[in-house]
């Protein structure tokens, strides 16, 4: 019995969403491999996506980057942050290889710590990196500045140049300073449309449009003073804290957030991969927050476009309640266009070709 370990950062739920159809696709056509997922997401949050049964280890081996309430990066945080992790890299990661020994690892999966894929290296384990971004280039990013970014550069780069591969879902970051990537396609799973069940709780008509605003995996509050005319219900988080008419809890439903998303008629939210991807895989048009200071947003957005119905929003807009012209006039250009979703999620079966393969070659 082969024992896959898989990392899955909790910066955000965009991480999650790639693993988790990898990890349910590779349960169906390998049932008899034993998975343990080791993340700083809770195993409630893990459920929700992974349908696979596996063993949890609580652990946030990434943090990716630390993050104030308006999506902005507090880069001396984050700065000191890796200052902390790197000081005694030796012995962590050293650790950490105690911790995959243990655990009787034949292949590491990660997504995408960087502390991980080192420790497999010391170990002499395979290991595949999965992911549209790797913490060394963000860091480059934000805290080429900053003390000791060299020296701190140089061991997160050599980490993931250490995973037999780098697995590149489409929409990714370039990554040139890799030599291990590939390419493979979108991955992203897709939910059940419920609208007319939800329509129905809500006691409206089928013709009201319903409008998802989820931010991810980031807790952003936005005081809520938005139209509250019959043609649209808002579903936000409960956190909320709105009591404003036509504006409903979407927890309340207490159905998956990927069924939510396919029985909206348009998604609000960030420039994030998951969202991103998800969303256009079933056809819903997007109206995303810029964030200018991420180096990711271009390329996810320009992936977005040739895609899918988009346009973009001020946090501005939506704090005063003025976006609304631009939610009409998304879905007015997604009802007009004969743009459909994206035919097949190619990424999904891709890497789990991939990583059959490598399980099978290493063993």
């Amino acid at each position: 019995m082969s024992h896959i370990v898989a990392t899955i950062s909790g910066h955000g739920f965009g991480h999650l969403s790639i693993s988790a159809p990898i990890l349910n696709e590779l349960h169906r056509r390998a049932p008899n491999f034993k998975f343990t997922v080791i993340s700083g997401l809770s195993r409630p949050r893990l459920r929700t996506r992974v349908s696979a049964p596996f063993h949890h280890e609580h652990c946030a081996l990434d943090f990716g980057v630390h993050m104030d309430q308006d999506l902005s990066v507090l880069v001396d945080d984050t700065a000191s942050a890796y200052r902390s992790l790197h000081e005694h890299w030796l012995k962590r990661m050293a650790d950490y290889a105690e911790k995959l020994n243990r655990l009787n690892c034949d292949l590491l999966l990660s997504n995408v710590s960087y502390l991980s894929l080192a420790a497999a290296n010391h170990l002499g384990i395979p290991s595949i990196a999965l992911s549209p971004l790797n913490w060394a280039d963000i860091y480059e990013y934000f805290c080429s500045q900053t003390l000791g970014y060299a020296h701190i550069y140089e061991q997160m780069l050599a980490a993931y140049e250490s995973a037999d591969m780098f697995l590149k879902p489409a929409p990714s970051m370039p990554m040139p300073k890799l030599s291990n990537t590939r390419s493979v396609g979108p991955i992203a799973a897709r939910g059940r449309n419920l609208k007319h069940w939800l329509c129905d709780r809500l006691g409206i008509k089928n013709s009201t449009k319903l409008v998802l605003v989820a931010m991810g995996g980031h807790d952003m509050q936005i005081p809520v003073t938005w139209p509250t005319d019959a043609s649209n219900v808002w579903l936000v988080s409960r956190s909320w804290q709105t009591t404003q008419a036509n504006v409903v809890v979407f927890e309340d439903f207490d159905i998956p957030f990927l069924d939510l998303l396919a029985s909206c008629d348009l998604l609000i939210g960030k420039p994030g991969y998951g969202s991103f991807v998800e969303a256009t895989a079933m056809g819903k048009p997007i109206l995303y927050v810029t964030r200018p200071d991420w180096p990711e947003e271009s390329f996810l957005i320009q992936w977005l476009e040739q895609h899918n119905t988009c346009g973009k929003l001020t946090l501005n807009s939506l704090h005063n309640g003025t976006f609304i012209r631009d939610v009409d006039k998304v879905l007015q250009q997604s009802e007009l266009s004969d743009q459909q979703s994206l035919a097949a999620i190619s990424g999904i079966e891709q890497t789990v070709d991939v990583i059959l393969k490598h399980v099978a070659s290493s063993s």
